[in-house]
């Protein structure tokens, strides 16, 4: 005979919501990556309604990587490494001077690239995140949608200027 599952009424009427208390829901978490999804969740869901985390747990899985922290981190960090060799490389700053159209083009794929990052390093590296937040007045609502580039269309002046990222000299 099966076991009849007793369900908190917060869970009843939605599958979603269903499958989360049946599955996830105060079940003890013993392993790494189960922690890293859930304080990646419950970060997320600062000032949402978790229905809005629940519908979005799938894409939370494929842009951490099924919540593999080791992978998830190591991704993060060739992304940095790329953006910093791009800045290096285009040299941004220099275009206030030389070409002022072109920075119009430039800086806001910068800028998009930082709103993703604070949303990947909030689970990992929160104070990283907060300060990007603060410099580029971001929303700790702000959730990018990771298949979504350049959907920030309304830039506020930046905030006091920061090293986000200390160079590691050798």
């Amino acid at each position: 005979m099966d076991k009849e599952i007793v369900r908190c009424k917060w869970s009843l009427g939605d599958k979603a919501d269903e499958n989360y208390h049946d599955t996830q829901w105060g079940v003890p978490i013993h392993n790494d990556s189960l922690w890293f999804e859930f304080i990646t969740l419950e970060g997320a869901q600062a000032g949402l309604s978790w229905r809005t985390i629940v519908n979005k747990i799938e894409g939370y899985q494929k842009s951490f990587k099924n919540f593999d922290i080791n992978k998830s981190t190591e991704n993060i960090l060739q992304l940095l490494q790329y953006a910093n060799k791009k800045m290096d490389e285009e040299k941004p700053w220099t275009l206030v001077k030389s070409n002022p159209e072109d920075l119009k083009n430039v800086l806001p794929k910068y800028l998009e690239l930082c709103r993703h990052l604070r949303y990947l390093l909030e689970p990992i590296i929160p104070s990283s995140a907060k300060k990007i937040e603060t410099i580029f007045g971001f929303s700790s609502a702000d959730t990018p949608d990771t298949q979504t580039w350049n959907a920030q269309k309304d830039w506020k002046e930046l905030g006091e200027k920061s090293i986000l990222f200390p160079r590691y000299e050798k």
